[in-house]
């Protein structure tokens, strides 16, 4: 790993954005919400895919006319039901849901419970949005979660296609990133193409659902989990596993934004992970 892999800015830079799309020149571009999931794959290559600004992401190719606060969150995503799969940076997703915008009290998605393990497998329901949130497979480092109670993606989402929940309504969050830093790239390629398999079966099944990739994010401290070249080898192989997907799953460019914050733990926080959450709005919602 090179360290560090980003400086501070010693003075003060100006940057003038001619190209960007604002909230309030939207005319003849296309909401991110209705474009073609593609074009979020295409993005890969042209960096950044959006910015910070006056408090909101601002994506820099399309637009998003949401208004980033609960009462928009609460009705853009009622009449929905939501599954998170994945590791516990998609479990911030679910919690943000849970706590934030449905409201719900608890301490966590992985605090419940005297034995300090995971509410797997649980539902939660108000304001008509339903969530769930299951934790990935093994590799899974963490001693507080018994290994009985944990499936793998591919089972789950497979359950999920043959489920009897309307797939108009069905929203899935899911990916695979931050568990595999320290094992050998064949394992992670393995694992997303199987990953592909099962989402493949999930659009026979249920061909209107709405799938997201949660994308690698960045992190430039951390060399316990994270390595940015070997970030950057599991993108391309995602890139490539989902060949036959772009049109129908959104990838969630989280590098962009973790990049451009400096991002340093593995559980992205402040204006970072807020930056996720309305870009994530941003594709649900218009």
């Amino acid at each position: 790993m090179f360290i560090p892999t980003i400086e501070d800015l010693k003075s003060r830079l100006v940057v003038n954005q001619t190209n960007a799309v604002s909230r309030d020149q939207n005319k003849g571009v296309e909401f991110c919400s209705q474009r073609s999931a593609k074009y979020s794959w295409d993005e890969l290559s042209v960096f950044p895919s959006g910015y910070w600004s006056n408090n909101s992401w601002r994506f820099e190719n399309c637009s998003s006319t949401i208004n980033h606060d609960i009462d928009s969150y609460r009705q853009c995503l009622s009449g929905r039901t939501y599954y998170f799969i994945g590791d516990s940076t998609i479990r911030q997703y679910a919690e943000y849901i849970i706590m934030k915008i449905q409201d719900v009290n608890i301490e966590g998605l992985k605090t419940l419970g005297s034995k300090r393990t995971y509410r797997l497998f649980h539902k939660y329901q108000r304001y008509d949005i339903n969530v769930t949130y299951i934790t990935p497979e093994m590799p899974f480092h963490n001693p507080d979660l018994p290994p009985r109670d944990i499936t793998s993606q591919m089972t789950e989402i497979r359950r999920l296609a043959d489920s009897d929940v309307d797939y108009e309504q069905l929203v899935l969050l899911t990916g695979y990133h931050t568990h595999f830093g320290a094992f050998p790239i064949p394992v992670y390629r393995d694992r997303v193409s199987r990953l592909a398999y099962a989402l493949e079966y999930l659009f026979l099944k249920k061909p209107r659902a709405r799938v997201f990739f949660k994308g690698h994010h960045f992190i430039h401290d951390d060399t316990r989990w994270f390595d940015s070249r070997i970030t950057q080898v599991f993108q391309e192989i995602v890139t490539r596993a989902f060949k036959s997907l772009k049109t129908r799953v959104v990838y969630l460019d989280t590098w962009s934004i973790t990049v451009i914050y400096g991002n340093r733990d593995v559980h992205p926080s402040g204006e970072a992970f807020t930056s996720q959450i309305q870009q994530f709005m941003g594709y649900m919602c218009y």
